[in-house]
């Protein structure tokens, strides 16, 4: 019974990523959206050990933008208190 050998967990890759998806859009049509696409395309797309270590860059990039425009991240669906 619990023998089976768990699946490995499937790569996720850039043609995979559903922008429309409710979990991103948010963020993807805030003030900060063009740095969080390019940093998530950049993390998806790494090659590098560790995974992302290649995407500093864009990172700081998306954390900057973050930082000038807070309220990209209040929006209601982001919120715990629904």
């Amino acid at each position: 019974m619990f023998n089976k050998k768990p699946e490995p967990v499937k790569e996720l890759r850039l043609e995979d990523i559903d922008w429309d998806c409710p979990c991103m859009k948010p963020v993807k049509e805030g003030p900060c959206g063009k740095k969080f696409m390019s940093a998530f395309k950049c993390y998806v797309g790494s090659k590098s050990d560790p995974k992302g270590s290649d995407c500093i860059k864009v990172f700081r990039e998306f954390k900057e933008c973050l930082q000038k425009h807070p309220e990209a991240l209040e929006d209601d669906e982001l919120s715990d208190n629904n």
